[in-house]
């Protein structure tokens, strides 16, 4: 099964943007699809029976969405994902206990001293944010979504671990995702492979979405159908653009010591 997978709704299936007769359609909204990831034997993504049960689901199982804002939220990440860990760091991020402990000892030192002037409190700020900031970095969020999970990536030399909180529940404490909290270990090439392979199929896929959006007559509905082929080339280049940061470190390395210096003092 490949890493990410996605299934792009038909044209005729997609509703335009806004009311008639001001209706508009674009690039973005014709990646309205269904997706889910799948590192090892986990489905990220997915919804549960119990949750579905309370939808309108449409005999969906998973994440019904624009698949742009997911391209967009995770290619962002592809320059920090691409910079390798030092064996303390990775050793707290590999998997999702060793990271909430982290996360749970830096928020406390956040939180303590209540009641003292503004400059200590600005202070333990900055520290927090020093010390979160590569996590941060390596987090594809998903607040746009109800209960959304979070995904980190974490590599280490020719190791990624893909850590995930999605342990959200509804008001009356029905879980949302199937997924809950946990990790995988894979090696760093197999990731970029899988990241390829999408880019690949999602675009080969957006080529024939397009030829039926071009051909399609959409009465009232506003489409620029000239700029939807030229964007179609503006956003696979960025994307391959971004690919490459994965593939070749091209940022500025973090300093790392200071974090270090800093982990020390919260333990």
């Amino acid at each position: 099964m490949p890493l990410i997978n996605f299934s792009l709704k038909h044209p005729d299936a997609i509703d335009p943007f806004g009311t008639s007769p001001g209706q508009m359609l674009h690039w973005f909204g014709l990646t309205d699809s269904t997706f889910w990831l799948e590192p090892g034997n986990i489905k990220l993504y997915e919804y549960t029976p119990d949750f579905l049960a309370r939808c309108d689901n449409q005999g969906l199982i998973c994440v019904d969405y624009y698949l742009s804002r997911f391209i967009e939220d995770f290619t962002e990440l592809f320059a920090q994902i691409s910079e390798s860990l030092p064996d303390e760091f990775y050793a707290i991020a590999r998997s999702y206990e060793t990271l909430r402990g982290f996360r749970d000892v830096a928020e406390k030192r956040l939180d303590d001293g209540n009641g003292d002037d503004f400059a200590a409190a600005n202070a333990r700020f900055e520290n927090y944010d020093r010390l979160t900031r590569w996590l941060h970095g390596r987090e594809l969020s998903a607040g746009h979504l109800v209960g959304g999970p979070s995904v980190w990536f974490f590599r280490r030399g020719g190791r990624l671990a893909i850590v995930w909180k999605a342990d959200k529940v509804t008001e009356d404490n029905v879980p949302i995702w199937t997924a809950q909290n946990g990790q995988v270990e894979m090696d760093f090439a197999d990731f970029i492979e899988g990241v390829t392979d999408f880019g690949n199929r999602f675009f080969s896929a957006m080529d024939t979405q397009i030829q039926l959006a071009v051909t399609k007559n959409w009465g009232g509905v506003q489409l620029d159908k000239m700029r939807l082929i030229e964007e179609q080339q503006e956003r696979k280049t960025q994307f391959y653009q971004c690919l490459n940061q994965l593939k070749t470190p091209t940022g500025q390395p973090t300093d790392w010591p200071p974090i270090a210096a800093l982990m020390g003092r919260n333990q």
